[in-house]
């Protein structure tokens, strides 16, 4: 789910904590709730603990045909202290924003269309410094839930509806808050992206095209790049007909530095016709 481009940002924190949980419960005591950042795991441990129904049942085969319970003992206790440490594991590559991905949990569509929901002041100081704004952020988020929505699946789209609404007069009622959730929302939540990155300019780069410039290389990913938005391949791009006739002409060749200069020009000599 981190590495996917579709995830749902405020499920990622829900899954995380669930997924910890599950291996949690499963080898300690079911009559004590564990948090893993305040208390030791090790003490709360249930020795007889149920592993699941593969590992009882290929204990109870090779109980029949002789096995130890000595042994047995000592091949579950090293199963336990396995979870136990990959519990350890996940808890110390958790990231370090993982108390503001608990916050943008608020955000999803079905806590903010919940009634009785938390407010976002907490998160908004984060980022924002406008009391006035945070107020009419506010405001709007205590409104959103009386209004009937229909993209209630999804938190990306239920967001975009919100961005788009406009009431009876023609005003954009909830443009504040939709615009902070979505700020939220194209947060980083993992460094996928940056690594995918990495791997495309290794493989444009490589070892026979190892002099190749930082432009043409920056021009090359953001092609491909775009075609990746776009859904689309080098085999069904159509090229725009004005990029066509450009080909094998000085303006394919121009740079953006070249363009800024031209339109400096132009600029100066339309303020020197004025003048005369």
């Amino acid at each position: 789910m981190f590495e996917s481009k579709n995830t749902d940002h405020t499920l990622l924190c829900g899954e995380l904590t669930n997924l910890i949980d599950t291996l949690v419960t499963k080898v300690t005591l079911p009559t004590h709730k564990i948090d893993i950042f305040t208390q030791n795991i090790r003490d709360y441990l249930d020795q007889r603990c149920y592993l699941g129904f593969r590992f009882e049942k290929h204990i109870q085969e090779m109980k029949e045909k002789g096995f130890p319970r000595e042994e047995e003992e000592v091949l579950r206790n090293r199963c336990i202290q396995f979870i136990v440490c990959l519990i350890d594991e996940i808890k110390n590559r958790l990231p370090e924003n993982i108390t503001l991905m608990k916050q943008i949990s608020r955000i999803s569509v079905e806590k903010a269309l919940h009634h009785n929901k938390e407010n976002l002041v907490d998160i908004m100081a984060r980022f924002v410094t406008s009391t006035e704004l945070i107020a009419k952020i506010d405001d709007q988020w205590q409104q959103i839930h009386l209004l009937r929505w229909n993209e209630t699946k999804d938190t990306k789209n239920f967001w975009s509806e919100v961005l788009k609404f406009k009431d009876a007069q023609g005003v954009a009622r909830f443009q504040e808050l939709a615009t902070f959730a979505i700020t939220l929302l194209v947060l980083p939540h993992s460094n996928a992206d940056v690594e995918r990155l990495f791997s495309s300019m290794n493989i444009i780069k490589n070892k026979q095209r190892n002099r190749m410039k930082l432009t043409l290389l920056k021009s090359i990913l953001k092609i491909r790049c775009g075609m990746q938005l776009m859904g689309k391949c080098c085999n069904n791009y159509e090229i725009p007909l004005n990029i066509i006739k450009q080909i094998g002409t000085k303006e394919s060749y121009q740079s953006d530095k070249d363009n800024s200069k031209a339109e400096n020009e132009n600029a100066d000599s339309s303020e020197d016709d004025l003048l005369m």
